[in-house]
């Protein structure tokens, strides 16, 4: 039986993707910092599922006991944030800590390595990005969440241990208390004045669990893959949210010949507020074009089963369920 250790699962992605690993007759442990007050997902009650809690990332001594006789691990462990003040824990978590779960796996000479990163650390681009694409970050290290995602990558891929980095962008769905209700919230109280005039790509909770376990199933060696759904505009995504809650979406879009002058006061409002509604990397890369190929994967098989407009109407649902 392959013994799988899951790393950071009690977090939205990890709920899901627990969820649906034991119906393949693995082990299953998960190591996390804390438990979470409700839940989307009773992971406690999985039938094969065993939950370590108290563990902190950043803590290699406490940590590296969990991957003994351990077949794969699965790193869903960060921090997610973008305010210009918090970029030195961003750094602790998102490279020092997964590079601890990294030495943890080679002192254990675990099988499989699969890192969950972002398509935020892939930076932006007026073409199409893919797994090859480089970006030189050297000036844009205020843009504090892609860069602390950045950082890791190479030391991974690096390693002598096989292993996989799974990029993902902005990832929606039911129960999802940040990115997706969030943008509920702010088109049904009409907080949206305007669009800005980026792109990005996104991908259903749902899709980005079972692309892990595809992938996870594979014979695959030493190898990058970018999971991504759809690709949309902003003012393509308030479109949506708007429809399937019928209101009106906001009609202008921001030029973006603005870009320097509302990236500028997003900075200043970080500097001078504790709590600002905006941040610089917000709104900077709102102003970007981000549109992500997941070629590789599907010519593989892998295929997302949900679209953007189905993402936001089961989140909706389970907004008004909940």
């Amino acid at each position: 039986m392959t013994n799988i250790l899951v790393v950071g699962g009690t977090g939205f992605v990890g709920q899901y993707l627990i969820k649906e690993l034991p119906k393949n007759n693995w082990a299953i442990s998960v190591i996390c910092r804390t438990k979470r007050h409700g839940e989307l997902i009773d992971i406690d009650a999985l039938p094969g599922v065993k939950i370590f809690y108290n563990v902190d990332i950043l803590d290699y001594f406490s940590l590296e006991k969990y991957f003994k006789n351990i077949d794969v691990v699965i790193n869903l462990a960060g921090l997610v944030s973008f305010r210009q003040k918090d970029k030195e824990n961003l750094i602790r978590v998102n490279c020092e800590g997964a590079l601890n779960v990294l030495k943890a796996c080679e002192n254990n000479h675990v099988k499989k390595l699969i890192h969950l990163s972002s398509t935020a650390a892939l930076g932006f681009s007026e073409d199409i990005i893919n797994e090859d694409y480089c970006f030189e970050w050297a000036d844009y290290k205020k843009c504090v969440y892609s860069y602390s995602k950045f950082l890791v990558n190479s030391r991974i891929q690096e390693s002598p241990i096989n292993q996989m980095i799974i990029y993902a962008p902005l990832v929606l769905g039911p129960g999802d208390k940040n990115n997706t209700l969030k943008l509920i919230q702010a088109i049904r109280g009409k907080k949206l004045p305007f669009n800005p005039p980026g792109r990005n790509s996104y991908i259903d909770v749902r899709d980005l669990a079972s692309a892990i376990i595809f992938l996870l199933d594979k014979n695959i060696k030493n190898d990058d893959f970018i999971v991504a759904s759809e690709n949309f505009t902003f003012n393509e995504l308030n479109f949506i949210i708007a429809q399937e809650l019928n209101l009106k979406s906001p009609k202008l879009t921001v030029p973006k010949m603005f870009a320097p002058v509302v990236s500028a006061i997003a900075w200043l409002a970080e500097k001078l507020f504790e709590n600002p509604s905006l941040t610089y990397e917000n709104v900077f890369m709102a102003f970007k074009d981000r549109i992500h190929s997941s070629e590789k994967i599907k010519r593989l098989g892998w295929k997302p089963e949900y679209s953007l407009a189905q993402t936001i109407k089961d989140s909706i649902v389970r907004s008004i369920i909940k």
